[in-house]
C-alpha cells in the first residue's frame, strides 16, 4: 500500500512538473517593446522592494534545495532518499529541477532589471522628467512571477519527497 501512495505521489510530481513548465512556456515574453514610467521615489522604493523579494525567494529555494540533499547523505538509521527507489529518485530530481527553475527565473529578472536600468540613464518624458521603462510590464516582471510559481512548487515537491523518505517508507 505504502509503495503505492509514494508511486502515486511520485506521478503527481511529474504532472506539477510538467505542469509550471508548460505554464512557463506559455507566458514566456520577450517583447522589447516597454512604455515608460516618470521615475521618482516610489518607482524606486517598488523596485527595490521587488528585488528583495526575489532576493529572499532565491534564499528560500538555496534552503529548501539544501534539506532535500541533507536527506541523500543522511544516516542509515535516520529517513533518507534511496535513489535506488524509482518513485523517491523521481520526487527528488523534479523537486531540484523545479528549485533549479526558480533560480534561473531570479537570474532572468536579474539581468531584465539590469538593463532597464542602464536604458533609465538616458530616457525623459515630453515634461523633461526622468523617465524609465515600466519595470512592472509583463516583459519585465514575468521571471520574478514564474520564480514564485517554480519555487512554490518546489517546496511542494520537496515536502512530498520528505513525508515519503520519513513516513511513507515501509521498514527494512
Amino acid at each position: 500500500m505504502r509503495k503505492t501512495i509514494r508511486s502515486v505521489l511520485a506521478i503527481f510530481c511529474s504532472l506539477i512538473f510538467v505542469g509550471i513548465v508548460v505554464f512557463t512556456i506559455a507566458t514566456w515574453s520577450d517583447a522589447n517593446i516597454l512604455k515608460n514610467i516618470t521615475f521618482n521615489e516610489l518607482v524606486d522604493s517598488a523596485i527595490q522592494l521587488k528585488l528583495e523579494q526575489s532576493r529572499s525567494e532565491f534564499q528560500l529555494g538555496l534552503l529548501i534545495t539544501g534539506a532535500l540533499w541533507a536527506l541523500v547523505i543522511a544516516k542509515r538509521d535516520e529517513g533518507r532518499i534511496l535513489l535506488s527507489d524509482p518513485a523517491e529518485l523521481t520526487m527528488f530530481i523534479f523537486g531540484n529541477l523545479l528549485l533549479l527553475g526558480s533560480f534561473i527565473c531570479h537570474i532572468v529578472y536579474l539581468e531584465r532589471i539590469g538593463y532597464v536600468y542602464s536604458l533609465a540613464g538616458g530616457i525623459s518624458d515630453q515634461s523633461g522628467l526622468r523617465s524609465f521603462p515600466d519595470v512592472f510590464s509583463t516583459t519585465i516582471n514575468n521571471p520574478y512571477r514564474l520564480q514564485l510559481w517554480y519555487l512554490v512548487a518546489g517546496v511542494f515537491v520537496a515536502a512530498l519527497t520528505v513525508i515519503s523518505a520519513h513516513l511513507l517508507k515501509g521498514k527494512k
